[in-house]
């Protein structure tokens, strides 16, 4: 039965009313409601020569003057299943009929029920499991992970499947769509975050020291199935789950092999693992702020935290900080130096004599400057926390106590 050649009788029930006297109905080979028909009085017609009458054309010449179904002229026109779901249809005494869409609790048609049904259908016809592009526990962990907003749609992109990687770009450009990150294997989402050399790299250089072993042929939400159910290997962060880290990882990865491509910047393994750590520890600061406030904590965190940034390629960086309470007790200083990877290449601490913290700052900074000459430094950037003399040193104020002797 179909209206405007849609409507099957497989999906009417008995909250679909129609319109009897318009409505022409067709033979169904089988029970997909988007695929084409047979009219019944074609030659496919399986009860040909069972009709002693004209054939009935419209579901008005099915019902009787009392508004019944004539059970016998349905019976010898469909086959049984079909006759049978007709009958069951419960005919209105009275008032208008209207058609509903069976694919919408309301009944009304929205392109996203339509959407939805052809998702599914296209995922079974190509073997794809049930739980893939959009389970319910994976999109729950994706939408409501401890993470920045960035990474969650990122993370969405990857279950279901759209990231733009050069191996989906090739279908419809011309394009090569090997890695650009390590140009070994297909750039699929799954090559790119677990089987690329480069991905591997970062894994294993972060403090956790992951070593991925995943089969070739395993996808990205089966991957992180695997990492909310079973981790291999769980890290310290009490506020970041295994889900969560994986997907800032992840997203990095990306960030990098984007560079790559957009600005012609080579990745470098320890420079991704510097950018993780740095914005997993001011997300980590955020989220136990906003923890200690939900709990009515009097602890409270600094929102203006300073992400540590490497230094320019043969250049080293040196960080140095001092430690002072008060005149009449010794003061610490300290620095370490990285280089553009933030790799470590040394530090100290001393105990030093200052009658200030500006003054313990800049005795921490001439210390470090004197023992990057002891290490034949040639380029080097100094950084401090402290502010005031910073701008004393780029010439743009005095320090607020005056003891700068000891430059």
């Amino acid at each position: 039965m179909v209206l405007n050649q849609k409507l099957h009788v497989e999906d009417v029930t008995s909250e679909i009313k129609l319109v009897t006297s318009q409505i022409d109905f067709w033979w169904l080979p089988n029970t997909d409601p988007l695929s084409p028909h047979t009219p019944v009085h074609s030659n496919s017609s399986p009860h040909d020569g069972l009709l002693t009458g004209p054939t009935p054309k419209l579901v008005s010449d099915l019902i009787t003057e009392s508004r019944q179904w004539n059970r016998s002229l349905i019976c010898s026109t469909f086959e049984p299943h079909i006759a049978s779901k007709i009958q069951n249809i419960i005919l209105p005494l009275q008032g208008e009929d209207v058609i509903r869409w069976t694919l919408t609790k309301s009944g009304n048609f929205t392109v996203k029920s339509l959407y939805n049904y052809l998702i599914r259908s296209t995922s079974e016809d190509q073997g794809v499991p049930a739980h893939a592009n959009g389970s319910p526990n994976l999109l729950k962990h994706i939408w409501h992970m401890q993470s920045i907003p960035k990474i969650k749609p990122f993370a969405w992109k990857c279950l279901v499947d759209i990231l733009p990687t050069n191996e989906r770009l090739s279908r419809i450009i011309d394009i090569d769509p090997k890695s650009a990150l390590c140009h070994n294997g297909i750039e699929t989402s799954s090559h790119l975050f677990m089987h690329c050399s480069f991905a591997k790299a970062v894994w294993y250089a972060l403090p956790e020291g992951f070593i991925l072993q995943q089969p070739a042929g395993i996808k990205i939400d089966q991957w992180f199935e695997s990492i909310i159910h079973n981790p291999v290997q769980a890290h310290s962060s009490d506020l970041l789950d295994n889900f969560s880290y994986a997907a800032l990882i992840s997203w990095h990865i990306w960030k990098s092999r984007c560079k790559k491509i957009f600005e012609d910047i080579e990745p470098n393994p320890k420079s991704t693992v510097v950018e993780i750590l740095a914005l997993k520890e001011v997300m980590e600061k955020c989220f136990k702020e906003k923890s200690e406030q939900e709990n009515g904590s009097r602890i409270k965190f600094s929102s203006s935290t300073q992400i540590w940034k490497p230094p320019p390629l043969s250049f080293l960086k040196i960080n140095c900080d001092a430690s002072f309470l008060q005149n009449n007790q010794p003061a610490g200083i300290g620095f370490i130096m990285r280089d553009s990877s933030g790799g470590f290449a040394g530090a100290e601490c001393r105990q030093i004599q200052a009658s200030s913290s500006e003054q313990a700052e800049c005795i921490a900074l001439l210390e470090a400057i004197k023992w990057a000459i002891t290490q034949s430094v040639q380029n080097v950037i100094l950084e401090s926390d402290n502010k005031s003399i910073c701008s004393y040193i780029n010439g743009d104020k005095l320090l607020s106590d005056g003891k700068i002797k000891v430059f």
